[in-house]
Protein backbone atom coordinates (compact mmCIF):
# COMPACT_ATOMS: atom_id res chain seq x y z
CA UNK A 1 0.00 0.00 0.00
CA UNK A 2 3.00 2.16 1.13
CA UNK A 3 4.55 1.74 -2.31
CA UNK A 4 1.53 2.04 -4.34
CA UNK A 5 0.07 5.39 -2.85
CA UNK A 6 3.55 6.78 -3.37
CA UNK A 7 3.23 6.00 -7.32
CA UNK A 8 -0.11 8.02 -7.63
CA UNK A 9 0.72 10.49 -9.94
CA UNK A 10 -1.20 13.35 -8.03
CA UNK A 11 1.18 12.79 -4.86
CA UNK A 12 4.04 15.22 -3.75
CA UNK A 13 6.83 14.80 -1.33
CA UNK A 14 4.66 16.92 0.96
CA UNK A 15 2.39 13.94 1.08
CA UNK A 16 4.33 11.12 2.40
CA UNK A 17 4.15 11.40 5.65
CA UNK A 18 0.77 11.44 5.50
CA UNK A 19 1.15 8.25 3.30
CA UNK A 20 3.33 6.54 6.03
CA UNK A 21 0.47 7.55 8.41
CA UNK A 22 -2.10 6.11 6.07
CA UNK A 23 0.15 2.55 5.73
CA UNK A 24 0.57 2.29 9.39
CA UNK A 25 -2.90 2.45 10.10
CA UNK A 26 -3.51 0.17 7.59
CA UNK A 27 -1.72 -1.99 9.08
CA UNK A 28 -3.19 -1.52 12.56
CA UNK A 29 -6.94 -2.44 10.72
CA UNK A 30 -5.68 -5.47 9.70
CA UNK A 31 -4.42 -6.47 13.15
CA UNK A 32 -7.57 -5.56 15.15
CA UNK A 33 -9.67 -7.16 11.82
CA UNK A 34 -7.58 -10.59 12.64
CA UNK A 35 -8.19 -10.05 16.45
CA UNK A 36 -11.84 -9.18 15.99
CA UNK A 37 -12.01 -12.32 14.09
CA UNK A 38 -10.27 -14.47 16.22
CA UNK A 39 -12.16 -13.54 19.20
CA UNK A 40 -15.28 -12.15 18.22
CA UNK A 41 -17.47 -8.72 18.91
CA UNK A 42 -18.26 -9.92 22.55
CA UNK A 43 -15.48 -10.91 25.43
CA UNK A 44 -16.44 -13.36 28.45
CA UNK A 45 -15.00 -11.36 31.73
CA UNK A 46 -15.26 -12.63 35.07
CA UNK A 47 -17.19 -11.44 37.71
CA UNK A 48 -15.09 -10.69 40.74
CA UNK A 49 -16.95 -10.12 44.47
CA UNK A 50 -15.05 -7.05 46.50
CA UNK A 51 -12.96 -10.62 48.58
CA UNK A 52 -11.46 -11.87 44.76
CA UNK A 53 -13.99 -14.69 44.46
CA UNK A 54 -15.01 -15.06 40.58
CA UNK A 55 -18.67 -15.61 40.95
CA UNK A 56 -19.62 -16.13 37.20
CA UNK A 57 -18.88 -13.83 33.84
CA UNK A 58 -20.48 -11.61 31.58
CA UNK A 59 -20.18 -10.56 28.57
CA UNK A 60 -18.71 -7.30 26.90
CA UNK A 61 -18.05 -5.47 24.00
CA UNK A 62 -14.29 -6.31 22.00
CA UNK A 63 -12.47 -3.40 22.46
CA UNK A 64 -11.20 -3.75 19.16
CA UNK A 65 -14.42 -3.84 17.38
CA UNK A 66 -14.52 0.23 19.00
CA UNK A 67 -10.98 1.00 17.76
CA UNK A 68 -11.88 -0.44 14.48
CA UNK A 69 -14.60 2.58 13.90
CA UNK A 70 -11.74 4.92 15.14
CA UNK A 71 -9.63 3.87 12.89
CA UNK A 72 -12.05 3.59 9.64
CA UNK A 73 -12.73 7.51 10.63
CA UNK A 74 -9.33 8.45 10.31
CA UNK A 75 -8.48 5.80 6.94
CA UNK A 76 -11.91 7.80 5.72
CA UNK A 77 -10.12 10.93 6.41
CA UNK A 78 -6.97 10.26 5.01
CA UNK A 79 -7.40 8.80 2.08
CA UNK A 80 -9.80 11.98 1.41
CA UNK A 81 -6.72 14.44 1.81
CA UNK A 82 -4.79 12.15 -0.24
CA UNK A 83 -7.09 12.16 -3.19
CA UNK A 84 -8.24 8.45 -3.17
CA UNK A 85 -11.94 8.85 -3.01
CA UNK A 86 -13.92 10.20 -6.13
CA UNK A 87 -14.59 13.42 -4.32
CA UNK A 88 -11.21 14.23 -3.39
CA UNK A 89 -9.76 13.65 -6.85
CA UNK A 90 -12.71 16.15 -8.20
CA UNK A 91 -11.43 18.63 -5.59
CA UNK A 92 -8.16 18.25 -6.70
CA UNK A 93 -8.85 18.42 -10.02
CA UNK A 94 -7.43 15.01 -10.92
CA UNK A 95 -10.13 13.26 -13.84
CA UNK A 96 -11.50 10.50 -13.50
CA UNK A 97 -9.41 8.37 -16.32
CA UNK A 98 -6.12 8.75 -14.51
CA UNK A 99 -7.55 8.37 -11.28
CA UNK A 100 -8.47 4.88 -12.53
CA UNK A 101 -5.66 4.21 -14.11
CA UNK A 102 -3.41 5.40 -10.83
CA UNK A 103 -5.69 3.63 -8.57
CA UNK A 104 -6.00 0.38 -10.12
CA UNK A 105 -2.60 -1.20 -8.47
CA UNK A 106 -3.66 0.25 -5.00
CA UNK A 107 -7.07 -1.66 -5.55
CA UNK A 108 -5.79 -4.85 -6.65
CA UNK A 109 -3.36 -5.07 -3.51
CA UNK A 110 -6.83 -4.02 -1.59
CA UNK A 111 -8.57 -6.82 -3.07
CA UNK A 112 -5.54 -9.13 -2.15
CA UNK A 113 -5.26 -7.86 1.54
CA UNK A 114 -9.03 -8.58 2.43
CA UNK A 115 -9.00 -12.20 0.58
CA UNK A 116 -6.46 -12.95 2.64
CA UNK A 117 -8.36 -11.74 5.98
CA UNK A 118 -11.16 -13.96 4.55
CA UNK A 119 -9.33 -17.02 4.12
CA UNK A 120 -7.69 -16.27 7.81
CA UNK A 121 -11.56 -16.06 9.24
CA UNK A 122 -12.34 -18.99 7.57
CA UNK A 123 -9.50 -20.76 8.78
CA UNK A 124 -10.69 -19.31 12.69
CA UNK A 125 -13.75 -21.41 11.91
CA UNK A 126 -16.09 -18.52 10.90
CA UNK A 127 -18.65 -19.49 7.87
CA UNK A 128 -18.89 -17.05 5.21
CA UNK A 129 -22.21 -15.83 5.97
CA UNK A 130 -21.55 -14.52 9.06
CA UNK A 131 -19.29 -11.71 7.57
CA UNK A 132 -19.56 -10.03 4.95
CA UNK A 133 -16.12 -8.17 3.37
CA UNK A 134 -17.93 -4.18 1.94
CA UNK A 135 -15.99 -3.14 -1.53
CA UNK A 136 -15.33 0.10 0.19
CA UNK A 137 -14.65 -0.08 4.25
Amino acid sequence: MFALAHALAWVSESDWPAIEHLARLEDQWVTLAAALAEHGSLLSEPIVTPRGDVVGTRLVPNPAEMMLRRLDNQLVALRDRLGMVPLAKARLGISVASAKTALAGWLEREMQVRGAMQKYWQAAGLQGEEFEIAPDR
